[in-house]
């Protein structure tokens, strides 16, 4: 019988590899320190600190800062894909889609993703600057998709899917100003308003 293996003498490694788990709760700290405070407020230490796990759990994933933050902006634009997607596909009118869609959004209070990427694009590679925007498109492709479908159905005027992704894109951008939400009561009235608006230039 081979003998039992026994671990070298010493003291047990001070970095051991992370558990399972650490990498999806780096990534969604560092989206949401990034998107609070902007790209250059923010440390490597402050996210460890908020995962309390070390410094060095950070490089074990990420080379660096720049790296961290390109693929923490890549996963919250997944998430948010893959949200927007099952709510263009649930149950309902289109204009009751849509209203979820902007009540989500505006649920939750996020600079405008351009004005982020402006502020972090020249510590970015090209390559990481175009991951960011390619994850931002498939939000549009997502929404696209479905806008090509109403327009089929006769909902929505014969325009172009991918000009109308983009124009409720940017209605919901209305979102980040605070001085227009104070003017409705609620999440939801606000949501309701920006889909009307959307609406009343698109709908037959």
């Amino acid at each position: 019988m081979e003998p039992k293996r026994r671990r070298p003498p010493g003291r047990p490694p001070k970095n051991p590899e992370p558990q399972a788990g650490i990498e999806e709760q780096l990534l969604e700290a560092a989206a949401r320190l990034f998107m609070e405070k902007g790209y250059e407020q923010i440390s490597l230490e402050q996210i460890a600190t908020d995962c309390q796990v070390t410094k060095a759990t950070i490089y074990y994933y990420y080379s660096n800062k720049s790296v961290l933050f390109t693929q923490a902006v890549v996963h919250l634009l997944g998430h948010a894909a893959d949200i927007t997607g099952q709510l263009l596909a649930g149950p309902g009118t289109l204009k009751e889609r849509l209203v979820r869609i902007a009540e989500g959004h505006l649920s939750e209070t996020r600079p405008d993703l351009m004005t982020m990427l402006k502020e972090a694009e020249s510590r970015l590679s090209r390559d990481q600057v175009e991951d960011i925007r390619q994850a931002e498109e498939r939000i549009h492709l997502i929404m696209a998709e479905a806008f090509r479908d109403a327009c089929g159905r006769g909902e929505l005027k014969p325009l172009s899917p991918t000009f109308l992704a983009y124009s409720f894109s940017s209605l919901l951008m209305l979102g980040n100003r605070t001085v227009l939400m104070e003017e409705y009561p609620s999440v939801r009235e606000w949501a309701e308003a920006i889909v009307e608006l959307f609406l009343e230039g698109t709908s037959l």
